[in-house]
């Protein structure tokens, strides 16, 4: 197969399978507030998790690009599928980028297979969008090993049994911070039982608490808050990516009841409110998937991505929120089901403003790439 055939055929194979996810299954899943196992192990072996990564690596070689249109499919599918394996892809980057080659071997190589997933446990209660207040301690203890102290809250991912891989932050008795890996199947690491949010309701969401856990140093000592925020840089542009998804989602799912849905005889796709509505739907789209596409190509040439990532996230979770509230505008009471077609799409839409730096956090960052510039976005 030829590399310029392989992201298409990626595509075409997460298109398919999610075309094979259906609403019940959805809400069964919402209502259990995980994935199944077998579920899992399906969405593993699509190998949308090894699609960024370069083949020597164990991954695809598709790159960011590659990566992200396939994200989508999934996002446009269930934002738990999405959030599921965007969360695992974010652990192995770091262990990619930052992991020494036997660290690479043992902790990453078995998550790109279909062996679990894994996740990155920053957000610590109290302590906002800001990884700088990180309050988890590093020891060493009496055999030189790393062992860590503290609580992570609303991780994704955490609170499933499938869970292989957790990559932190803490602070070593210096006062820096660090990454470490954990195994989450360790006594020491306790998981809640899982989290009962508005989006994401079968993704794992969970908090992890630590008491003397043993874990690996990442990477350079002290350097953990850059390494961290680097991942949550590429996070943001995988956040977008699912906005895209959703974006197509609530369009497609507007149009179809507003083609059979009659209003006194007229099917209210030909009341002009509605048309120019759902034409608005597609252009939000449009705008946040040429962002997307734009970031990804940004980081495949190996470009400073910040302020497009931010840009991208920023608009098109913004965009997901609005097509998300349009949906359910046009379905009407039926709109606001718990677990109908566009119940479930609002409250995902609205995740995407708060997890990876809520939308205030990228105003931040777009208002400093400004300050930056002297005043401009060149």
């Amino acid at each position: 197969m030829g590399a310029s055939s392989a992201p298409v055929a990626l595509i075409q194979r997460v298109r398919q399978w999610c075309d094979n996810w259906g609403m019940e299954a959805g809400a069964a899943a919402a209502e259990g507030r995980l994935l199944p196992t077998e579920l899992i192990h399906e969405l593993l072996t699509l190998g949308v998790q090894r699609a960024a990564f370069p083949c020597e690596a164990g991954g695809l070689g598709l790159g960011q690009s590659g990566y992200l249109a396939a994200l989508e499919e999934l996002g446009r599918a269930e934002g738990s599928l999405g959030a599921v394996l965007m969360a695992t892809g974010s652990a192995l980057t770091a262990v990619h980028q930052f992991g020494t080659p036997d660290q690479r071997r043992r902790w990453m190589l078995p998550v790109l297979g279909t062996e679990g997933l894994g996740a990155i446990a920053l957000s610590e209660a109290r302590t906002g969008s800001d990884p700088r207040r990180t309050r988890t301690v590093a020891e060493l203890d009496g055999e030189g090993a790393w062992r860590l102290w503290g609580e992570k809250s609303f991780i994704t991912n955490a609170g499933h049994p499938d869970l292989a891989l957790v990559v932190t932050l803490a602070r070593a008795p210096d006062g820096e911070l660090s990454s470490f890996l954990v195994d989450p199947r360790t006594p020491a690491a306790i998981a809640s039982p899982c989290r009962p949010l508005t989006g994401w309701r079968a993704a794992g969401v969970a908090h992890l608490v630590f008491r003397g856990c043993r874990a690996e140093l990442l990477g350079v000592p002290g350097r953990g808050l850059a390494q961290m925020l680097s991942v949550l840089t590429l996070g943001r542009i995988a956040m977008a990516a699912l906005g895209v998804g959703l974006c197509t989602a609530a369009m497609d799912q507007a149009l179809s009841r507003a083609m059979e849905r009659d209003a006194d005889g007229i099917r209210i796709w030909d009341h002009s409110a509605i048309r120019l509505q759902l034409v608005e739907m597609g252009v939000r789209r449009d705008i946040a998937r040429a962002l997307v596409v734009a970031a990804a190509l940004a980081v495949d040439r190996g470009e400073d991505i910040r302020r497009a990532a931010a840009t991208a996230k920023l608009v098109a979770s913004r965009y997901a929120v609005n097509n998300a509230r349009s949906a359910v505008q046009v379905f009407g009471a039926e709109g606001l089901l718990q677990n109908g077609p566009t119940g479930r799409m609002w409250g995902d839409a609205k995740v995407l403003e708060i997890v990876e730096g809520t939308s205030e956090i990228q105003q931040l960052v777009l208002g400093q790439a400004m300050e930056r510039a002297g005043g401009g976005l060149e």
